[in-house]
């Protein structure tokens, strides 16, 4: 008598099982240190953000999760190098808006929307405008009414760097106002800021995270929000939107991987990364900033990077900055 179909199934799967081992044990993630690739400088906004969320993970998954600042060309060393990196889980970056602005400025070794693993956003942090405490700007129309007058005098800061967020904010404005100020690019918020308390930018617009404790110490003073809502701690300082402006970009910051990450292993930084935005550390980081944890889980933030990669591709390509720009 042949074997029976039953008897045929268990041969057929233990013949499976042996032929790909792999399928009987995936080796307890995680078993070994994490490394999380940060973009910007040390010291800056993301990377802030990211040494605190590096110690509350250390802390739930038991295994050492290190910072790695590998900076430059607005973000894209990084992304490259995690885009490279093996899918196992013991890689991972910092993703924002400079993952998706980089590559419609400039032609990058990477898809924003094909070579990465979205795990989770953290936050969602708006911009400010801000000037020296001893400029003679003391309000938006002061700075305006300078920058109507002297347009090649209007030099402002931008981190980080061409067509992210802080540009294409005030790219709308100098276009309505039909101004041709001058931006200056920076690789991360702490080069901007040093920059600016030097005297030798008229404005900059960064993050509330980098401006914030800068704002406290009396060093510079909040002229504009980039956001749809006054900040807790500054209530007096208008938002774009109260002057009028109808433009509104977000920065995301979270955290992915490269394409290809096991959905377990996923599953787990998720729930850790979710934990570790209700942790008083993290929240204490953003609080600094009049900001809230903004977790997303990797459905909803990929699917903020799709909406990210559309909009902003619409105003890089307003304004030429696109990657196919003349040269």
């Amino acid at each position: 008598m042949g074997v029976s179909f039953r008897r045929r199934g268990v041969l057929a799967g233990g013949m499976a099982a042996l032929a790909c081992p792999v399928a009987l044990a995936q080796p307890r993630y995680p078993s070994q240190t994490i490394r999380i690739f940060v973009g910007f400088p040390a010291g800056g906004t993301f990377d802030v953000l990211l040494r605190s969320v590096a110690n509350e993970m250390r802390e739930m998954l038991g295994q050492p999760v290190v910072i790695e600042n590998r900076s430059g060309a607005g973000g894209a060393v990084s992304f490259t190098a995690l885009k490279n990196a093996p899918a196992d889980g013991y890689t991972l970056g910092g993703v924002s808006t400079a993952l998706t602005s980089t590559a419609l400025l400039e032609h990058v070794p990477y898809d924003p929307l094909k070579d990465f693993t979205f795990i989770s956003s953290l936050a969602e942090i708006p911009f400010a405008a801000a000037v020296r405490d001893d400029s003679p700007f003391r309000t938006w129309e002061d700075l305006m009414a300078f920058g109507r007058a002297q347009p090649d005098r209007m030099f402002y800061g931008s981190s980080p760097g061409l067509a992210q967020t802080p540009h294409l904010l005030i790219s709308e404005v100098a276009s309505r106002e039909n101004l041709p100020w001058t931006v200056v690019p920076f690789r991360g918020s702490a080069d901007c800021m040093v920059a600016l308390l030097g005297g030798q930018l008229s404005f900059a617009m960064d993050t509330m995270i980098s401006c914030a404790p800068h704002a406290r110490a009396g060093k510079i003073r909040l002229l504009a929000i980039g956001s749809d809502r006054r900040q807790k701690s500054w209530p007096e300082v208008p938002t774009l939107r109260d002057l009028g402006y109808s433009t509104l970009i977000r920065s995301f910051y979270g955290v992915g991987g490269p394409a290809g990450m096991r959905p377990e292993v996923v599953q787990v930084l998720e729930e850790a990364l979710r934990v570790a935005c209700t942790r008083p550390s993290l929240i204490n980081v953003l609080n600094e900033a009049d900001q809230e944890p903004r977790y997303l889980n990797a459905a909803a933030l990929t699917q903020v990077v799709h909406d990210s990669m559309r909009t902003q591709g619409a105003l890089i390509n307003r304004y030429g900055l696109g990657r196919d720009r003349p040269r």
